[in-house]
């Protein structure tokens, strides 16, 4: 459930979404080789030492943490933003990249080491309500995931635990198991993710299993 929730939670994309890139370059517009634009206009900053504190539960298993953007690393020759959670005992850590306002995410919990063959679009600001996409993971013995993410709504304000936050995008992702001797796709699990501009994500709904929320956060 871990892997999936940090980010996939968390949080994809169409085969066309897996388009080859230069490196960015670094600019007084746009000052982070991983594409992403300067904290005040991004849905997820990566601005070197932001972190963000998380509190919840699903299906009784608590799921706080701490999310610390770390730096800067080069993947296939593609920059990324280096993301670290810390839950309890145990480490994680992915990698984030943006591409013309469209977000990329690479590493959750994979077993097959690092690879941008395995990167997922999870957000794209600029489509409007009900557009939908589909990415998918390849996994050991040719497991397979895919997720369907759709722009549920778009509001001015959200309210988490008392902080109203702005500029707000929820998501709906599903995600999907493929079950290779009955040649068919299982939903697994489905749960809305809310983001705030200048801050990132801010809320996981699972529903009646659960939710994990923003607490803390601070944005370099």
């Amino acid at each position: 459930m871990k892997k999936i929730l940090l980010f996939i939670v968390i949080a994809t994309f169409i085969i066309s979404c897996q388009k080859e890139s230069s490196n960015p370059v670094k600019s007084d517009d746009d000052p982070y080789l991983n594409g992403n634009e300067k904290p005040e206009n991004s849905y997820w900053p990566t601005s070197k030492g932001s972190w963000w504190k998380y509190e919840g539960a699903i299906a009784g298993q608590d799921m706080g943490h701490t999310t610390t953007c770390i730096d800067e690393q080069k993947i296939d020759d593609v920059y990324y933003a280096s993301m670290r959670d810390v839950m309890k005992n145990q480490t994680d850590e992915y990698f984030i990249r943006v591409e013309n306002n469209q977000y990329f995410v690479l590493g959750f919990g994979a077993d097959y080491g690092v690879s941008k063959e395995y990167e997922l679009c999870f957000l794209k600001p600029d489509e409007p309500i009900g557009t939908k996409w589909i990415s998918s993971e390849l996994y050991l013995n040719n497991m397979r995931n895919r997720y369907i993410f759709e722009v549920l709504d778009k509001l001015d304000t959200f309210v988490v635990r008392g902080k109203a936050y702005t500029d707000i995008i929820l998501m709906a992702i599903e995600t999907q198991s493929y079950h290779p001797y009955l040649q068919e796709w299982s939903r697994t699990s489905r749960y809305g993710m809310y983001f705030s501009k200048s801050v990132g994500w801010i809320k996981i709904d699972f529903g009646p299993s659960g939710m994990v929320e923003l607490v803390d956060y601070s944005i370099k």
